[in-house]
C-alpha cells in the first residue's frame, strides 16, 4: 500500500471513530423524547442533540482529559472523561477543526472536514 493511500485510510478511520463517539454521546445525553440530528455536507459534519444548555465556561473544557460535567456525574452513563479528549486528539492528528456550541434546543458539534470554517 502506498504512503498516500495509507494516510487516507488512517484519516478515514480516525474521522469515523470521532464521528461514532460524538454520535454515541449525543444519543446517551439526549433525554427521552429528544432528538439527535446528523448533518453531512461536502465540508462539514454536524451532530446536534436536544439537551439542557452547557454553560459557556464549560464548552471548551469538554475536550480536556478526565473532564466530566458536574450535572452528568449522577448519570449511570457517565464515563471516564476521556471520550471527547480522544476525539479532540484524533481530529488534531488529521487536521480537522471543530466547534462545540449551544443551540436553541440543545448542543451541536461541527467538524470542518475540509479544514476551513472553524472559528
Amino acid at each position: 500500500m502506498g504512503r498516500r493511500l495509507r494516510q487516507t485510510c488512517i484519516r478515514a478511520r480516525l474521522l469515523s471513530r470521532a464521528a461514532a463517539n460524538l454520535i454515541g454521546d449525543a444519543v446517551v445525553y439526549t433525554p427521552e423524547g429528544g432528538r439527535v440530528e446528523v448533518l453531512l455536507s461536502d465540508a462539514q459534519l454536524g451532530i446536534e442533540n436536544t439537551c439542557s444548555p452547557i454553560p459557556e465556561a464549560e464548552l471548551s473544557r469538554l475536550f480536556e482529559p478526565f473532564y466530566t460535567r458536574s450535572s452528568s456525574r449522577d448519570r449511570t452513563e457517565n464515563g471516564t472523561g476521556l471520550g471527547l479528549y480522544i476525539v479532540r486528539r484524533n481530529l488534531e492528528r488529521i487536521s480537522i477543526p471543530y466547534k462545540a456550541e449551544n443551540t436553541d434546543t440543545g448542543f451541536k458539534i461541527t467538524l470542518f472536514i475540509n479544514g476551513a470554517g472553524a472559528e
